[in-house]
């Protein structure tokens, strides 16, 4: 069945008006920072930018100091597109992640913050982070992602050229690996790939092929053409 746009625009609508009846009921919980961060939470969802980063600094002005909540602001303020006060209260998050020793919490914080050096242009900065992060099980598709995109606008080499400088550095992971796959043309010759993964299984750990789940099929079919869809043990 086909939605109409009106039937499209319900969920935000309610959202909205969900957000205007919780910063109407705030004067009665000014003083409780649970409450005002939980506002500040639907002001973000239902896209009231502006009062959401007020009711985000008057929740820390309450005592709500927990890094993750100042990496929900920070996402607020690139919205609002106040980059440097996000970068700022990222570095601050990183610097907290790092002392408590929350390995999780870091890398996302920070693949955000190479995103936005990636988006000013600061792509050494940027490509620093992502390399760090490429084989983390909680963000190795935000560093991958990153690392592409950081390699094509850095433009000093191709991304066959990065992988192959990766792995004589000694630093390569199956993240580069998955992105120079998926880089191939679906009809390009299969001993392509099969030079590709035979790089892998002499470079990378045992297993290396299943650490991404969907890289294994991808690279079956890439080979398909000339091994009659024959599946790949990795070594």
């Amino acid at each position: 069945m086909i939605r109409n746009r009106r039937d499209a625009a319900a969920p935000q609508k309610r959202m909205r008006d969900e957000a205007r009846r919780r910063v109407a009921a705030l004067a009665l919980h000014f003083t409780d920072p649970v409450e005002v961060l939980s506002t500040a939470r639907i002001l973000s969802a239902a896209g009231e930018l502006e009062t959401a980063h007020r009711a985000y600094r008057h929740a820390k002005k309450l005592g709500a100091e927990d890094p993750a909540t100042e990496v929900e602001h920070a996402e607020v303020l690139r919205r609002l597109g106040r980059s440097a006060e996000s970068v700022a209260l990222l570095e601050m998050a990183a610097r907290r992640f790092r002392d408590t020793g929350e390995r999780r919490g870091l890398a996302i914080v920070e693949c955000a913050l190479g995103e936005h050096y990636r988006d000013a242009g600061m792509l050494d900065r940027a490509l620093l982070i992502a390399e760090r992060w490429l084989t983390h099980d909680e963000v190795w598709d935000l560093a991958t992602f990153l690392w592409v995109d950081c390699v094509s606008l850095d433009g000093k080499s191709s991304l066959e050229q990065s992988v192959k400088l990766a792995v004589e550095r000694g630093n390569a992971s199956p993240a580069m690996f998955h992105a120079l796959l998926q880089d191939l043309n679906p009809e390009s010759d299969p001993r392509v790939a099969e030079a590709i993964l035979a790089i892998g299984d002499e470079t990378l750990f045992s297993g290396w092929l299943d650490a991404i789940p969907e890289m294994r099929t991808l690279a079956e079919r890439l080979l398909a053409r000339g091994c009659e869809g024959g599946a790949r043990t990795a070594t």
